[in-house]
Protein backbone atom coordinates (compact mmCIF):
# COMPACT_ATOMS: atom_id res chain seq x y z
CA UNK A 1 0.00 0.00 0.00
CA UNK A 2 1.37 3.12 -0.99
CA UNK A 3 1.46 6.22 1.36
CA UNK A 4 -2.01 6.76 0.18
CA UNK A 5 -2.96 9.04 3.50
CA UNK A 6 0.03 11.08 3.71
CA UNK A 7 -0.11 14.61 4.62
CA UNK A 8 -4.25 14.10 5.94
CA UNK A 9 -3.13 15.84 9.50
CA UNK A 10 -6.84 16.64 10.15
CA UNK A 11 -7.95 13.26 10.36
CA UNK A 12 -9.10 12.53 14.18
CA UNK A 13 -10.75 8.98 14.26
CA UNK A 14 -9.97 6.02 12.37
CA UNK A 15 -13.28 3.19 12.97
CA UNK A 16 -12.05 -0.26 12.30
CA UNK A 17 -14.33 -3.24 12.61
CA UNK A 18 -12.59 -6.01 11.65
CA UNK A 19 -8.97 -6.19 13.76
CA UNK A 20 -8.03 -9.14 12.42
CA UNK A 21 -8.44 -7.76 8.70
CA UNK A 22 -6.64 -4.73 10.18
CA UNK A 23 -3.72 -6.72 11.62
CA UNK A 24 -3.17 -8.34 8.20
CA UNK A 25 -3.00 -5.13 5.67
CA UNK A 26 0.38 -4.49 4.71
CA UNK A 27 1.36 -1.14 5.30
CA UNK A 28 4.46 -0.01 3.87
CA UNK A 29 5.57 2.96 6.54
CA UNK A 30 3.64 5.32 8.72
CA UNK A 31 2.24 7.62 6.09
CA UNK A 32 0.60 4.73 4.94
CA UNK A 33 -1.39 4.31 8.13
CA UNK A 34 -4.41 6.80 8.97
CA UNK A 35 -3.62 6.02 12.54
CA UNK A 36 -0.50 8.21 12.41
CA UNK A 37 -1.85 11.01 11.62
CA UNK A 38 -5.83 9.73 13.51
CA UNK A 39 -3.68 8.69 17.07
CA UNK A 40 -7.12 6.91 17.94
CA UNK A 41 -8.91 3.97 17.04
CA UNK A 42 -12.27 3.28 17.25
CA UNK A 43 -14.92 0.54 16.50
CA UNK A 44 -17.73 2.79 15.59
CA UNK A 45 -18.36 6.42 15.98
CA UNK A 46 -18.13 6.84 19.61
CA UNK A 47 -16.19 3.83 20.91
CA UNK A 48 -12.43 4.18 20.94
CA UNK A 49 -11.32 0.38 21.67
CA UNK A 50 -9.37 -1.06 24.12
CA UNK A 51 -6.91 -3.47 21.61
CA UNK A 52 -7.97 -6.99 22.05
CA UNK A 53 -6.54 -8.78 18.90
CA UNK A 54 -8.73 -11.56 18.10
CA UNK A 55 -7.14 -15.31 18.51
CA UNK A 56 -7.41 -15.82 14.70
CA UNK A 57 -4.48 -14.13 14.26
CA UNK A 58 -1.26 -15.51 13.98
CA UNK A 59 1.01 -12.34 12.77
CA UNK A 60 0.63 -8.47 13.01
CA UNK A 61 1.54 -7.04 10.34
CA UNK A 62 4.52 -3.73 9.77
CA UNK A 63 3.15 -0.80 10.95
CA UNK A 64 -0.17 -2.10 11.69
CA UNK A 65 -0.90 0.55 15.02
CA UNK A 66 2.18 2.90 14.48
CA UNK A 67 1.57 6.37 15.32
CA UNK A 68 -1.58 5.28 17.91
CA UNK A 69 -0.74 7.57 20.97
CA UNK A 70 -4.39 6.87 22.19
CA UNK A 71 -3.88 3.15 22.64
CA UNK A 72 -3.26 2.40 26.28
CA UNK A 73 -3.24 -1.55 26.20
CA UNK A 74 -2.98 -3.79 23.80
CA UNK A 75 -3.78 -7.72 24.55
CA UNK A 76 -1.73 -9.81 22.33
CA UNK A 77 -3.32 -13.79 22.13
CA UNK A 78 -1.04 -17.18 21.64
CA UNK A 79 -2.29 -17.40 18.29
CA UNK A 80 0.42 -14.63 17.15
CA UNK A 81 3.74 -15.90 16.26
CA UNK A 82 5.58 -12.79 14.91
CA UNK A 83 5.05 -8.94 15.77
CA UNK A 84 6.15 -6.94 12.36
CA UNK A 85 8.35 -3.91 11.86
CA UNK A 86 7.09 -1.01 13.92
CA UNK A 87 4.04 -2.35 14.76
CA UNK A 88 3.42 -0.47 17.48
CA UNK A 89 5.72 2.24 17.19
CA UNK A 90 5.19 5.75 18.94
CA UNK A 91 2.36 3.72 21.08
CA UNK A 92 3.06 6.30 23.47
CA UNK A 93 0.11 5.65 25.75
CA UNK A 94 1.20 2.05 26.19
CA UNK A 95 1.66 1.60 29.52
CA UNK A 96 2.59 -2.04 29.62
CA UNK A 97 2.85 -5.39 26.98
CA UNK A 98 2.22 -8.56 27.32
CA UNK A 99 3.96 -10.69 24.79
CA UNK A 100 2.78 -14.54 24.61
CA UNK A 101 5.28 -17.54 24.93
CA UNK A 102 3.55 -18.13 21.03
CA UNK A 103 5.84 -14.86 19.81
CA UNK A 104 9.46 -16.07 18.08
CA UNK A 105 9.99 -12.66 16.59
CA UNK A 106 10.07 -9.44 17.37
CA UNK A 107 10.40 -6.95 14.27
CA UNK A 108 12.52 -3.74 14.06
CA UNK A 109 10.91 -1.19 15.49
CA UNK A 110 7.94 -3.12 16.94
CA UNK A 111 7.58 -0.95 19.96
CA UNK A 112 10.46 1.88 19.60
CA UNK A 113 9.33 5.59 20.45
CA UNK A 114 6.56 3.99 23.34
CA UNK A 115 7.93 5.80 26.10
CA UNK A 116 4.53 4.74 28.26
CA UNK A 117 6.17 1.65 28.66
CA UNK A 118 7.10 0.59 32.01
CA UNK A 119 8.32 -2.63 31.68
CA UNK A 120 8.17 -5.52 29.39
CA UNK A 121 8.65 -9.23 29.70
CA UNK A 122 10.12 -11.26 26.62
CA UNK A 123 8.80 -14.68 26.64
CA UNK A 124 11.47 -17.37 26.55
CA UNK A 125 9.89 -18.34 22.99
CA UNK A 126 11.60 -15.16 21.07
CA UNK A 127 15.17 -16.04 19.64
CA UNK A 128 15.73 -12.30 18.40
CA UNK A 129 15.55 -8.33 19.32
CA UNK A 130 15.20 -7.01 16.27
CA UNK A 131 16.65 -3.52 14.91
CA UNK A 132 15.34 -0.68 17.66
CA UNK A 133 12.68 -3.28 18.99
CA UNK A 134 12.56 -1.25 22.27
CA UNK A 135 14.29 2.09 21.27
CA UNK A 136 13.58 5.13 22.85
CA UNK A 137 11.12 3.24 25.47
CA UNK A 138 12.50 6.18 28.08
CA UNK A 139 9.49 5.36 30.82
CA UNK A 140 11.16 1.25 30.66
CA UNK A 141 12.83 0.74 34.11
CA UNK A 142 12.92 -3.27 33.70
CA UNK A 143 13.53 -5.82 31.24
CA UNK A 144 13.20 -9.44 31.25
CA UNK A 145 15.29 -11.67 28.70
CA UNK A 146 14.80 -15.16 28.40
CA UNK A 147 17.57 -17.51 27.64
CA UNK A 148 15.80 -18.35 24.21
CA UNK A 149 17.17 -14.77 22.35
CA UNK A 150 20.41 -15.47 20.82
CA UNK A 151 20.95 -11.79 19.68
CA UNK A 152 20.09 -8.29 19.99
CA UNK A 153 19.65 -6.39 17.23
CA UNK A 154 21.05 -2.33 16.37
CA UNK A 155 19.67 0.08 18.98
CA UNK A 156 17.10 -2.40 19.89
CA UNK A 157 17.28 -0.77 23.86
CA UNK A 158 19.16 2.63 22.35
CA UNK A 159 18.09 5.60 24.82
CA UNK A 160 15.93 3.56 26.92
CA UNK A 161 16.95 5.70 29.66
CA UNK A 162 14.83 4.73 32.81
CA UNK A 163 16.80 1.13 32.40
CA UNK A 164 18.57 1.42 35.82
CA UNK A 165 19.93 -2.82 35.20
CA UNK A 166 20.62 -5.37 32.30
CA UNK A 167 21.10 -8.94 32.86
CA UNK A 168 22.14 -10.67 29.65
CA UNK A 169 21.19 -14.52 29.61
CA UNK A 170 23.93 -16.60 28.46
CA UNK A 171 22.43 -17.93 25.42
CA UNK A 172 23.01 -14.68 23.32
CA UNK A 173 25.99 -14.81 20.90
CA UNK A 174 26.02 -10.71 19.75
CA UNK A 175 25.29 -7.34 20.79
CA UNK A 176 24.04 -5.11 18.03
CA UNK A 177 25.63 -1.47 17.17
CA UNK A 178 24.13 0.99 19.79
CA UNK A 179 21.65 -1.91 21.67
CA UNK A 180 21.87 0.40 25.03
CA UNK A 181 23.80 3.47 23.65
CA UNK A 182 22.35 6.39 25.83
CA UNK A 183 20.45 3.84 29.03
CA UNK A 184 21.64 6.70 31.41
CA UNK A 185 20.17 5.13 33.76
CA UNK A 186 22.38 1.60 33.50
CA UNK A 187 24.55 1.33 37.35
CA UNK A 188 25.70 -2.03 36.05
CA UNK A 189 25.71 -4.13 32.87
CA UNK A 190 26.52 -8.19 32.84
CA UNK A 191 28.00 -9.85 29.64
CA UNK A 192 28.16 -13.35 29.13
CA UNK A 193 30.47 -16.20 27.98
CA UNK A 194 28.29 -16.68 25.06
CA UNK A 195 28.73 -13.76 23.70
CA UNK A 196 31.08 -13.66 20.67
CA UNK A 197 30.37 -10.09 19.14
CA UNK A 198 29.37 -6.91 20.49
CA UNK A 199 28.89 -3.78 18.06
CA UNK A 200 29.93 -0.32 17.66
CA UNK A 201 28.73 2.11 20.31
CA UNK A 202 26.84 -0.55 22.23
CA UNK A 203 27.30 0.71 25.50
CA UNK A 204 28.18 4.31 24.70
CA UNK A 205 26.52 7.66 25.98
CA UNK A 206 26.14 5.73 29.58
CA UNK A 207 28.43 5.98 32.14
CA UNK A 208 28.22 2.69 33.85
CA UNK A 209 29.63 2.46 37.31
CA UNK A 210 30.51 -1.88 37.45
CA UNK A 211 30.99 -3.82 34.28
CA UNK A 212 30.78 -7.46 34.99
CA UNK A 213 32.29 -9.42 32.33
CA UNK A 214 31.78 -13.18 32.24
CA UNK A 215 33.84 -13.75 28.83
CA UNK A 216 36.47 -16.44 29.60
CA UNK A 217 38.43 -15.78 26.19
CA UNK A 218 37.77 -11.77 25.13
CA UNK A 219 37.62 -10.63 21.96
CA UNK A 220 38.52 -7.00 20.60
CA UNK A 221 36.25 -4.20 21.58
CA UNK A 222 36.52 -0.57 20.03
CA UNK A 223 38.24 1.50 22.60
CA UNK A 224 38.07 4.69 24.19
CA UNK A 225 39.83 7.25 21.42
CA UNK A 226 37.15 5.91 18.77
CA UNK A 227 34.63 7.51 17.44
CA UNK A 228 32.43 3.99 17.34
CA UNK A 229 34.01 3.02 21.44
CA UNK A 230 32.23 0.46 22.95
CA UNK A 231 31.96 2.23 26.35
CA UNK A 232 32.11 5.92 27.20
CA UNK A 233 35.52 7.39 27.72
CA UNK A 234 34.16 7.71 31.43
CA UNK A 235 33.18 4.20 31.78
CA UNK A 236 36.66 2.79 30.45
CA UNK A 237 38.40 5.28 33.08
CA UNK A 238 36.62 5.46 35.84
CA UNK A 239 34.52 1.81 36.03
CA UNK A 240 35.34 -1.40 37.93
CA UNK A 241 35.68 -4.15 35.20
CA UNK A 242 34.94 -7.53 37.06
CA UNK A 243 36.96 -10.52 35.13
CA UNK A 244 36.41 -14.27 35.52
CA UNK A 245 39.23 -15.37 37.86
CA UNK A 246 42.38 -16.57 35.77
CA UNK A 247 41.41 -14.27 32.77
CA UNK A 248 42.87 -10.70 33.70
CA UNK A 249 46.07 -10.57 31.79
CA UNK A 250 44.12 -11.69 28.82
CA UNK A 251 41.83 -8.60 28.89
CA UNK A 252 44.68 -6.54 30.09
CA UNK A 253 46.41 -7.34 26.63
CA UNK A 254 43.18 -7.53 24.38
CA UNK A 255 42.20 -3.64 22.88
CA UNK A 256 39.32 -2.33 24.28
CA UNK A 257 39.42 -4.32 27.24
CA UNK A 258 42.79 -3.18 28.26
CA UNK A 259 41.61 0.33 28.25
CA UNK A 260 39.73 -0.04 31.30
CA UNK A 261 41.87 1.48 34.10
CA UNK A 262 40.38 -0.92 37.03
CA UNK A 263 40.27 -4.79 36.12
CA UNK A 264 39.49 -7.10 39.12
CA UNK A 265 39.17 -10.65 38.75
CA UNK A 266 35.45 -11.60 41.00
CA UNK A 267 36.08 -14.51 42.61
CA UNK A 268 33.29 -17.08 42.15
CA UNK A 269 32.18 -15.21 39.20
CA UNK A 270 29.62 -18.12 37.73
CA UNK A 271 25.97 -18.39 35.91
CA UNK A 272 26.31 -13.92 35.96
CA UNK A 273 26.85 -13.24 39.21
CA UNK A 274 30.24 -11.85 40.44
CA UNK A 275 31.03 -12.52 44.07
CA UNK A 276 32.49 -9.03 44.32
CA UNK A 277 34.91 -8.77 47.73
CA UNK A 278 32.84 -7.03 50.44
CA UNK A 279 35.46 -4.74 51.29
CA UNK A 280 36.39 -3.96 47.95
CA UNK A 281 37.10 0.01 47.47
CA UNK A 282 35.55 2.04 44.34
CA UNK A 283 37.47 5.52 43.32
CA UNK A 284 35.68 7.40 40.60
CA UNK A 285 36.04 10.92 39.86
CA UNK A 286 33.04 13.21 39.33
CA UNK A 287 33.35 16.51 38.31
CA UNK A 288 36.60 17.59 39.62
CA UNK A 289 35.93 15.64 42.96
CA UNK A 290 37.19 12.01 44.25
CA UNK A 291 34.43 10.18 45.22
CA UNK A 292 35.40 6.94 46.99
CA UNK A 293 32.92 3.79 47.59
CA UNK A 294 33.61 1.01 50.53
CA UNK A 295 35.81 3.35 53.12
CA UNK A 296 34.53 4.84 56.35
CA UNK A 297 34.13 8.20 57.02
CA UNK A 298 37.25 9.88 58.20
CA UNK A 299 39.60 7.32 56.18
CA UNK A 300 43.02 8.92 55.73
CA UNK A 301 43.02 8.70 51.41
CA UNK A 302 46.00 8.96 49.52
CA UNK A 303 45.76 9.47 45.41
CA UNK A 304 48.29 8.89 43.06
CA UNK A 305 48.72 9.48 39.37
CA UNK A 306 49.23 6.71 37.15
CA UNK A 307 52.99 7.15 37.06
CA UNK A 308 53.01 6.89 41.00
CA UNK A 309 53.56 10.48 41.76
CA UNK A 310 51.12 11.78 44.89
CA UNK A 311 48.69 14.06 44.09
CA UNK A 312 48.30 17.41 46.11
CA UNK A 313 46.00 20.16 46.21
CA UNK A 314 43.34 18.24 45.13
CA UNK A 315 39.85 20.19 44.97
CA UNK A 316 37.92 17.35 47.17
CA UNK A 317 37.91 14.12 47.98
CA UNK A 318 34.72 13.13 49.78
CA UNK A 319 34.44 9.89 51.18
CA UNK A 320 32.02 7.40 52.99
CA UNK A 321 30.68 3.58 52.73
CA UNK A 322 28.60 2.66 50.18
Amino acid sequence: MLNVFQGCSGLKKVIVKDIAAWCGIKFNGYYSNPLYYARHIYSDEDTEITLIIPNSVTSIGDYAFSGCSGLTSVTIPNSVTSIGECAFVGCHGLTSVTIPNSVTSIGDGAFGNCSGLTSITIPNSVTSIGDGAFGNCSGLTSVTIPNSVTSIGNSAFNRCSGLTSVTIPNSVTSLGEGAFYGCKGLTSITIPNSVTSIGYNAFDEVDIPTVISLIENPFAITGKTSDSRTFTQNTFLNAALYVPKGAIEKYKATDGWKDFVFIEEGEGITNGIANIPANAVLIQSEGGSIKVQGVDEGTQVNVYSINGTQAKDWPKVSQGRD
